[in-house]
């Protein structure tokens, strides 16, 4: 017959006390993490809501002010004359316009006979330095196509800082007639209100932008004012949440205006041909962007209404990631859209790398409670232990009843 084994009681103690703390852990545990969690989440969410904001404003920060200043240009000649001399005597009106204009480059005036005067400020272009040969004082160049004696002849102006001529050189002609532009003709068809282009290549620098542009009250001709796409791609590249976190900035056809992906090197604004045959900025869709092309997938699947902000959290490629989507209206043209993305691991990485901490921790006490409950929960045994012992050492006459 096998014998039975005895368990001290002090083990008891140790298995009670233990048992105890493991499981106040344990409760402690899946309480507190999906609790931090949905902190964290939701201080993504109020992040995201704050770099919307800001994006926003710093988009209409270099929309609105441009889209306000071509209206007050059209509402005055600001380079009338017949010919280039009497044309640069009224350059301070372009000038002040553009200087003030932290996002323009340049302001010029189309004529309906085909002349052209443009006024650009020189550290301002991003193109400039690679296509003028500019004389070291230069602060504005004039690109001029006008008529004299008859003949349509193109010149390049060199002015400095205070709007004085430091050269002048005739170039040769570059078929260049702004009434076969776009922002010249959407205002003439649009005369009452200024408009705003889709992004070009600029005719001069090649760098991409869009113009404001208006018909001048009273006269045939157009004012315009440009801006650069880079100057709205670096109001992009400025903000982000996490590594991963990717932004994009797109028009209501998808086009992708601007665009962080993570740590990967910036998105250069270019034009390209399309399958179609079409010219235009690279589609988002084209884009190794799968979260953000899901994002434009569940907005297009909800009907239009009132709310223009959304938040939530989708699944993609075995990763759940928080999402963000709010629209911006552009005065004068079409609303974009702002796309946020990031990764939760990435969003959680401090509260998971503070449970690992913890569990390190928890393991450590957990191991110096059992040694120290063990210690003292022997202490404590020691005089039952003791008792035990005494009785059995007792004649067993003594407890039975007479």
């Amino acid at each position: 017959m096998p014998t039975k084994k005895n368990v001290y009681f002090y083990i008891y103690i140790a298995y009670f006390f233990t048992g105890l703390i493991v499981i106040f852990a344990l409760i402690m545990g899946l309480v507190q993490f999906p609790h931090m969690s949905k902190i964290i989440l939701a201080q993504a969410n109020n992040t995201y809501e704050l770099i919307g904001k800001e994006i926003t404003a710093d988009i209409r920060d270099i929309y609105e002010p441009v889209k306000n200043q071509t209206e007050i240009l059209a509402q005055i000649h600001p380079i009338p004359g017949n010919d280039l001399n009497e044309r640069l005597r009224h350059t301070a009106y372009l000038a002040k316009a553009i200087d003030k204009l932290a996002s323009a480059t340049s302001a010029y005036v189309g004529y309906a006979n085909g002349d052209f005067f443009l006024l650009r400020q020189f550290a301002k272009s991003n193109g400039s330095k690679d296509v003028f040969h500019a004389p070291p004082e230069t602060a504005w160049i004039v690109q001029s196509t006008s008529h004299e004696h008859g003949k349509l002849v193109e010149h390049l102006v060199y002015l400095n800082g205070k709007l004085q001529e430091i050269s002048r050189m005739e170039i040769g002609l570059r078929n260049f007639d702004p009434r076969q532009r776009n922002w010249y003709i959407s205002a003439m068809r649009h005369p009452a209100q200024s408009n705003v282009s889709e992004p070009y290549y600029f005719f001069t620098t090649g760098q991409i932008g869009v113009t404001y542009s208006q018909k001048i009250v009273n006269e045939n001709a157009v004012v315009g004012i440009d801006i650069e796409m880079p100057t709205i791609q670096d109001i992009v590249r400025n903000h982000g949440i996490t590594p991963s976190t990717s932004i994009a900035l797109t028009d209501q056809q998808g086009q992708l205006l601007a665009w962080k992906n993570g740590q990967i090197s910036s998105y250069k604004p270019q034009i390209s041909v399309r399958k179609d045959g079409s010219s235009g900025m690279p589609l988002l869709a084209e884009q190794d962007a799968p979260v953000l092309n899901q994002i434009r997938k569940n907005i297009a699947s909800v009907p239009a209404g009132p709310a223009q902000t959304k938040s939530s959290s989708i699944d993609i490629q075995g990763a759940t990631w928080s999402t963000y989507h709010t629209r911006l209206h552009i005065p004068g043209g079409q609303d974009l859209s702002i796309l946020i993305a990031s990764p939760h691991a990435e969003l959680l990485a401090d509260i998971l790398d503070m449970r690992k901490k913890n569990i390190a921790i928890f393991v450590f006490l957990l191991l110096l409670e059992i040694g120290v409950t063990i210690y003292f929960s022997r202490l404590a045994s020691q005089p039952l232990n003791q008792l035990s012992e005494d009785a059995k050492k007792l004649p067993i006459s003594i407890f039975i009843a007479k």
